[in-house]
């Protein structure tokens, strides 16, 4: 049996329960935001706030004939200032790449992030 994975994107809107992560309306109503990520394949949450996407440069979780192949379906448009974060689930190993943009506020040095696309590596199974 052969088993390939083809990336597939998918709405931010499908695997997320928020999308927009905002640290100044954390800082005006003394809160953090939380949000989280479904894994669509074992349904384990994972956890996100706003410091996920205020990073720096990391490293990149993925194997990069995998992280390639994601940025040749769904390119960045850097434009619009896109960025991903990539991270493998913790429960059942599904590569993911969220892909995400600033969002319609800054303020207090911080801008406002809207995760925009997910895309996934699903592994299909042939004979």
């Amino acid at each position: 049996m052969n088993i390939t994975a083809y990336p597939v994107v998918v709405p931010a809107v499908a695997r997320f329960d928020i999308t927009v992560y905002s640290a100044h309306w954390d800082s005006i109503h003394g809160c953090c935001t939380t949000g989280t990520y479904t894994c669509p394949c074992c349904a384990y949450e994972v956890l996100f706030t706003n410091s996920n996407f205020e990073r720096g440069p990391v490293a990149d979780p993925l194997p990069p004939s995998y992280a390639k192949e994601m940025e040749r379906v769904r390119p960045l448009d850097k434009s619009r200032w896109q960025d991903h974060l990539d991270f493998i689930c913790p429960k059942c190993g599904l590569l993911v790449r969220v892909v995400y943009e600033p969002g319609n506020s800054y303020a207090m040095g911080c801008y406002e992030y809207e995760i925009v696309d997910v895309v996934e590596m699903l592994a299909n199974k042939g004979l």
